[in-house]
């Protein structure tokens, strides 16, 4: 696909002006960058024998690795942003497989980054006197290495962790490995078995060189990866065809086309200079929900200065926020249009001197509410809104897993490529572009712990809030209308009661008794239109839902001790929390048009 790259000016124009300016000469989302990082796992003792054999056949792998990431990059519908892809080598730097790799790497000119499992310092004493000057000089080429917070005392357990980090911070996994069960925790088959189990591909090289490479990876039959251990998962031959089909399906946006336009929109987005749709939030204020702020008519621009992630996440929750109150808005727009239009021509009876006016506004209101109704569904407000606010949520939790290092962003493998979308493909790419950082000690881990418990805490105040306004603006609108309905009734039995008692008051005045009879349901149902619609009960149910969910993972947090792996695992059941809800609202409302109200 092709991305707009010259700065243009849309206005979105509706009945009465207006009402959503986008300044589109500033700089959109940022495409992300091309980039691919391995992982390494392996023996540490190989047959000197096979040496020049396992040396090759990483090479013939890497080569192919980056033919097929090339082939992304000069393909034509590249959503990537330009330059020289990232390949990236993520070694523990061991003797053995993991400095093989590395050094055969770099020369085919991989860059080098390594996760180890206790400080520099701690790590050399590892080593044999040979193997520390290797080690020391492999180091030294990294672009990028952190450490984790293993220590002596539980040396085992420490490089467990490492070769989770190395799993959780690569798209693939190369496993020089003899096929034999693990001779204890964060040995080869172990890693081998955690990155099968988290949906990652790993290209198996026999530690003998005896046979060809070949790829394990549940995606090849689109398989639930968390069933599948290294015994039964879908084998196939690590070749060029194999490999390249795995990159792409790895680093490419969705085939479907529908996914893929969706992405080229999102980079062609643009955030507005000021927001005239105002209806929804003039409407919060009247039910007494909450007060028009400034930022309901001028949304904030400005960017937060940062990194790549939370570069794209200010653009995900800003255009989400835009987008929610103009789909909102729109929704209100149209109930009360078609309200308005009613009671306009209910005004005949009352004015009947003034009926070219009324016809004349009355077919205003119409042409803005068919304007209106072909605007939000041509543009896609509500799929859009969807849309920015999964992807946001789902660069939120980003930054807290990211410094964990041996957590990921959760995903379904089977279905991932089954249901693609755009928005799993673009922060997948935003997830590869950043780095992990070195986690020194427990304390430095305890302070992590405790900053997540606080991010988790924001968004259960975020969500008690969030369920509480939308419960009440629910309950207010249901309010109103019922009492409008009562008054119907009321005015209903007073002029029948009146005519038939041949009550002055009332036979005078039997057109205003008229005009009231239609004219209070109209705007009950509108009232009733506008709940539905909005669906403020799901969506004050779902934030319930959600913050109960994290409550339950912060109050696991705070119950010591805090391990690297268990304190990775609530985060990441915090952040499927987080989405679970939001996903299964975008799934069941993507395509939710505006209406025109019968």
């Amino acid at each position: 696909m092709r991305f707009a790259e010259q700065p243009i000016k849309l206005r979105i124009v509706a009945a009465g002006g207006t009402f959503m300016h986008f300044d589109t000469g500033r700089t959109g989302p940022r495409r992300p960058a091309l980039s691919l990082r391995l992982g390494v796992t392996g023996h540490r003792h190989l047959p000197s024998e096979a040496i020049g054999s396992l040396a090759a056949q990483v090479e013939t792998v890497l080569g192919a690795l980056a033919s097929a990431i090339g082939g992304i990059g000069g393909s034509l519908d590249n959503p990537f942003a330009g330059g020289e892809p990232n390949l990236t080598i993520l070694s523990q730097l061991a003797v053995g497989a993991d400095q093989l790799v590395a050094q055969v790497g770099m020369a085919s000119g991989w860059s080098l980054a390594a996760v180890m499992p206790f400080s520099p310092d701690r790590f050399f004493r590892d080593f044999d006197e040979p193997d520390r000057e290797r080690f020391v000089a492999l180091l030294d080429q990294c672009e990028a290495s952190w450490h984790l917070p293993g220590d002596g005392e539980e040396a085992q357990q420490a490089y467990a962790l490492a070769g989770e980090a190395t799993v959780a911070q690569s798209d693939l996994l190369i496993a020089i490995w003899d096929g034999a069960t693990a001779r204890g925790p964060g040995g080869t088959a172990d890693v081998v078995d955690h990155a099968i189990r988290r949906g990652v591909p790993v290209v198996h090289i026999s530690a003998t060189g005896a046979h060809d490479a070949t790829l394990l990876w549940a995606g090849i039959d689109s398989m639930p990866s968390a069933l599948l251990h290294r015994h039964n998962v879908p084998r196939r031959p690590a070749d060029q065809a194999t490999l390249t089909a795995t990159v792409e399906a790895l680093l490419l946006s969705p085939a479907e086309a529908a996914e893929r336009r969706y992405l080229a929109e999102f980079a062609a987005e643009r955030l507005p200079r000021v927001c005239l749709r105002l209806e929804y939030p003039v409407m919060l204020a009247v039910a007494g929900v909450r007060p028009l702020r400034r930022t309901d008519l001028l949304p904030a621009r400005s960017m937060d200065a940062g990194d790549a992630l939370d570069e794209a996440y200010c653009w995900a929750d800003r255009l989400a926020d835009a987008y929610a109150q103009v789909y909102r808005s729109g929704s209100v727009f149209n109930f009360a249009a078609a309200a308005a239009a009613v009671l306009v021509a209910l005004l005949g009876f009352l004015a009947p001197h003034l009926k070219l006016a009324i016809v004349a506004v009355e077919l205003l209101l119409i042409v803005g509410l068919i304007a209106n109704t072909m605007i939000g569904n041509r543009r896609e407000w509500h799929r859009r809104w969807l849309d920015y606010r999964y992807l946001a949520e789902q660069l939120r939790v980003m930054r807290s897993l990211k410094r964990l290092n041996v957590a990921t962003p959760m995903t379904d493998v089977a279905a991932h490529l089954r249901e693609a979308r755009w928005t799993d493909f673009y922060a997948a790419a935003i997830w590869r572009q950043l780095t992990p950082a070195t986690i020194a000690d427990q304390p430095a881990l305890a302070a992590l712990a405790a900053e997540a418990i606080a991010d988790i805490k924001d968004q259960i105040s975020y969500h008690r809030a969030n369920s509480a306004r939308m419960h009440l603006l629910d309950h207010r609108l249901h309010q109103a209308g019922t009492l409008l309905f009562h008054a119907t009734i009321a005015v209903g039995l007073i002029s029948l009661v009146g005519l038939a008692a041949g009550i002055d008051l009332i036979v005078s005045h039997v057109k205003l008794f008229t005009f009231l009879s239609a004219a209070l349901p109209t705007v009950g149902g509108a009232l009733f239109g506008i709940r539905g619609q909005g669906d403020f009960a799901g969506a004050a149910g779902r934030s319930s839902r959600t913050a109960a969910r994290l409550e339950r993972s912060a109050a696991s947090l705070c119950t010591a001790p805090f391990t690297l792996g268990r304190t990775a695992r609530i985060m990441e059941d915090a952040a499927i929390s987080m989405l679970d809800d939001l996903g299964e609202w975008r799934a069941a409302y993507t395509y939710r048009k505006l209406l025109i109200p019968a």
